[in-house]
């Protein structure tokens, strides 16, 4: 009863209210700020790059990764797997749905069954339809580039727990935090987890594969020459600086 009595008067239970009301506008807020086009496309990029640095770069798995998400290529055989049992060892396994979109946000949506018209429309509820739409394709794009690093992986000879820590290691598994991390970095820093598992990446890919950053300014040299020449947008002036001195790319 003294232990009972000592975790109540140091976790008050209005304290826990708190941190569930603090915790549902940031998750809600995170997942309108995702709401956008463009959120899903630099997602994509980003786990294209750091695929390449993983070695993986055959379009091909991008491709059977598509296919078996569809469930249209069960039957084809990779690693002496089908493709159904492929899919369920890599769901097993972690390798599906521990992305941004799918493990990043927690969201009252799991309990889909529930959702009524009401919570569908409103604007202020998570389980809002544009939320769910939103978060149903960008876990699907982030699943896509997690099972094109797997197969890969495992055509290339890599054991299954090989590919599994290798796309743990450069897709990361947003689940992978310490408890500090969870109840303080996360609500202190909305986007903590990627950041906090980005960063050690690049740095440590900076220094054994620097040739890959160096090909990555000629690419975007190139593409601005197609699609821009010499010329520059008078318009230009107004963008803010972050996005000017960034790696950003102009594409007209």
């Amino acid at each position: 009863k003294q232990i009972d009595a000592y975790r109540k008067s140091i976790q008050p239970e209005e304290l826990k209210i708190l941190f569930r009301t603090y915790d549902a506008v940031l998750n809600w807020w995170k997942g309108q700020a995702l709401l956008a086009p463009s959120y899903h496309i630099r997602n994509v990029v980003s786990n294209i790059w750091n695929n390449f640095l993983a070695g993986v770069k055959n379009p091909v798995s991008y491709i059977q990764a598509g296919m078996l998400q569809s469930g249209k290529a069960k039957e084809f055989k990779i690693a002496g797997m089908t493709g159904e049992e492929l899919l369920k060892l890599a769901e097993k396994r972690g390798v599906l749905g521990r992305g941004w979109y799918a493990a990043d946000i927690p969201t009252a949506i799991e309990s889909g069954l529930k959702t009524t018209w009401k919570k569908g429309i409103n604007p202020l509820s998570q389980q809002n339809y544009a939320f769910r739409l939103n978060k149903s394709i960008g876990t699907a794009l982030e699943n896509n580039a997690r099972l094109a690093h797997f197969i890969e992986k495992l055509k290339g000879g890599s054991s299954v727990d090989d590919a599994v820590m290798s796309v743990k290691k450069f897709l990361f598994d947003y689940q992978d935090l310490t408890n500090f991390e969870k109840t303080v970095m996360k609500r202190i820093f909305p986007f903590y987890t990627w950041t906090r598992k980005n960063l050690p990446l690049q740095l440590e890919n900076l220094i054994t594969q620097p040739g890959k950053y160096a090909g990555l300014e000629k690419v975007i040299k190139w593409i601005e020459n197609i699609t821009m020449g010499d010329t520059k947008p008078a318009n230009e002036k107004y963008l803010s600086d972050y996005i000017k001195n960034n790696t950003a790319m102009r594409v007209g």
